[in-house]
């Protein structure tokens, strides 16, 4: 494993596991149609920030 600065790529794939986490553990209790908004790019609190450095 190395460290190195964070790309713009690991934010963007960052967010798409956060967003199938969400998916995959609140569907069952929320309801997809809730979830999907949740998760949705227009909603601009779903945003994950990862730390400055990425490990690889």
């Amino acid at each position: 494993m190395i460290i190195r600065p964070a790309t713009k790529a690991d934010t963007a794939t960052f967010q798409d596991i956060m967003k199938s986490a969400i998916s995959g553990i609140c569907a069952a209790a929320y309801g997809a149609k809730t979830v999907a908004a949740w998760t949705s790019d227009d909603n601009p609190a779903f945003h994950f920030k990862i730390p400055k450095f990425a490990f690889v």
